[in-house]
């Protein structure tokens, strides 16, 4: 028909919409049914094999009707605030330590150009850090329930200081809804060597920033300036402290719709990653791709030399790439046939 009609002509374009068509409501139909089955617990085996039938950003979202998705997705946002904010962290020191020396006075317009780029990038990372702080305090919140009774409120109160942590919220809504606040650099020299210091002048914040009462009285245990940088530093041992202990209260309690989740999450994950490396390996197969030469990009220089130090090409070898490159345990058995076809192994290797 097709040939009678054209690949271009209007006939054969309205029949491959209608085709399209059908597929695309198909799908729809296929997730709708998924979704409203993880609405039931347990998952059943069925069900598991349906959601993992579907495409990757399908099962995703047949997995929102899940009764733990919101659960598990507040504990995935602690987990990932807690990166952003190390990673501000570590920016915001390295930005600090960039601060420049004074130099001799014919330096004095280029030092002046440079200060104020570390300028900017200490307070591009000062916000990052303190928002992001404050973020893990509303995430934190959302988890509360995940823990006995009224061990939240202990811990939290054992470890933070309340005036440090109004200090702390009063400088982000400062920086986010009022105003930019000058800061002031301050270098030090010891035995250690030179170290910056970022500073804001108490009087700044006292007449700019609405401070509550509790930031007021660790704004006076600081003295005329803020070392941001200490304050920030003293503040992460604490955060680190506090969700050092959350994070694994959590999953001592977990329960057990975030664990049906987290195996419907699991077995969609291994089943597509097997899908992708199959897929994968066959391609590699027809164009006559040598493993071997790929080795160095997938290889610590140790597990390289590990993996060539044994038979070339026996099935011990090749069990011990998969090993130092399957993190997940996605290689099944027809996985690992597919990579010994791929590695050309001599199976009469196998008892050596």
């Amino acid at each position: 028909m097709i040939g009678v009609m054209g690949w271009t002509s209007p006939e054969a374009r309205e029949l491959f919409n209608l085709v399209a068509t059908h597929q695309a409501q198909e799908r729809q139909r296929k997730r709708q049914q998924v979704s409203a089955a993880l609405k039931m617990l347990p998952t059943t085996e069925e069900t598991l094999a349906q959601l993992c039938s579907l495409s990757p950003e399908d099962a995703q979202r047949a997995m929102r009707t899940h009764p733990a998705y919101e659960t598990q997705r507040n504990v995935e946002s602690i987990e990932t605030m807690l990166q952003v904010f190390h990673r501000a962290m570590a920016d915001l020191k390295t930005a600090v330590d960039e601060f420049p020396f004074l130099g001799p006075p014919d330096a004095r317009f280029e030092r002046e150009a440079l200060e104020t780029e570390v300028s900017i990038r200490v307070n591009k990372e000062l916000l990052a850090a303190i928002s992001a702080s404050q973020a893990l305090v509303d995430f934190s919140r959302k988890v509360r329930d995940l823990v006995p009774p009224g061990i939240f409120d202990r811990k939290r109160l054992e470890v933070f200081d309340a005036s440090e942590h109004a200090l702390i919220k009063d400088l982000r809504n400062l920086l986010v809804h009022r105003q930019h606040t000058a800061a002031n650099w301050q270098s030090v020299y010891s035995q250690d060597g030179r170290t910056t210091h970022f500073k804001i002048d108490a009087e700044d914040l006292l007449a700019e920033a609405e401070l509550s009462g509790a930031a007021k009285k660790s704004l006076a245990i600081h003295g005329a300036r803020v070392d941001v940088s200490e304050l920030l530093s003293t503040y992460a041992e604490r955060i680190d402290k506090f969700y050092g202990w959350l994070l694994p209260e959590i999953e001592r309690n977990l329960p057990k719709s975030v664990e049906d989740f987290r195996r419907c999450q699991k077995a969609v994950q291994l089943d597509h990653g097997r899908q992708s490396y199959k897929l994968l390996l066959g391609l590699w197969q027809q164009i006559s791709v040598d493993p071997y030469a790929h080795l160095p990009k997938h290889l610590t220089s140790e597990q390289l030399t590990t993996a060539l130090g044994l038979p070339h090409r026996s099935p011990a070898q090749v069990d011990y790439i998969i090993s130092c490159v399957d993190r997940n345990g996605v290689c099944d058995e027809e996985l690992r046939h597919l990579t010994y076809e791929l590695f050309k192994v001599d199976e009469s290797l196998s008892s050596t």
